[in-house]
């Protein structure tokens, strides 16, 4: 018997579907170019290149490479809210989320083309107001919801923390950030332990306990 009689017909792309498609596609050929290249060496018709379309194709998905920067930082910073939202809502008891902070946040390895593209991103909010904008908007964001899930942990956990929550959220991110570099340039496996260790202490209590 012939397979191809058996097969199910592929699904045809709606256009809205198939736009969609082309825009995470530029995206992810944007996110890689940004990362290994840098955002000023990456030209809109490499990333069109890059992601198997033609320049006139990027144009009517994005304005230019600042937006396709700017959607990228969007996406980022949903992913991670999306991971931390999780945390809070899918485990419900304080101690295992504790640990599942300490292991999500407090680490500071992550990959270089991800520390690149982070770099990127803190490179160009710098250079450009519109970029700045956005990535002000969204630090902000993310220390809203780190802060409201170490109240909830503290809260849960009868806990008592030494200093201003969301002093201490600014803080660790900042330091989160110049750690993860510092882990790449100078490769000591301490650094996985350091940020670990001044989490528990800036923060005053172990979240884990």
């Amino acid at each position: 018997m012939n397979d191809s009689v058996n097969q199910t017909p592929r699904k045809r792309l709606t256009r809205e579907e198939s736009r969609l498609q082309t825009k995470l596609q530029l995206l992810e050929a944007a996110k890689h170019l940004f990362a290994t290249k840098g955002f000023e060496a990456t030209s809109v018709d490499d990333v069109a290149e890059a992601a198997g379309y033609s320049r006139g194709a990027l144009y009517s998905n994005y304005a230019g490479k600042a937006e396709l920067l700017i959607a990228l930082i969007e996406q980022c910073f949903d992913a991670d809210m999306a991971g931390l939202e999780a945390v809070t809502n899918q485990i419900h008891d304080p101690k295992v989320r504790g640990k599942v902070i300490l292991e999500q946040f407090a680490t500071v390895d992550v990959p270089l083309e991800a520390l690149l593209l982070q770099q990127e991103f803190w490179i160009c909010a710098l250079r450009y107001p519109a970029v700045q904008a956005v990535m002000s908007a969204q630090l902000e964001r993310l220390h809203s919801t780190i802060a409201r899930l170490m109240a909830r942990q503290i809260q849960e956990m009868h806990l008592e923390v030494p200093a201003n929550l969301d002093d201490i959220v600014v803080s660790l991110v900042s330091l989160r950030n110049g750690l993860m570099a510092q882990r790449h340039i100078h490769n000591d496996s301490r650094f996985l332990e350091i940020h670990q260790r001044l989490f528990t202490q800036i923060i005053g209590v172990d979240l884990s306990v």
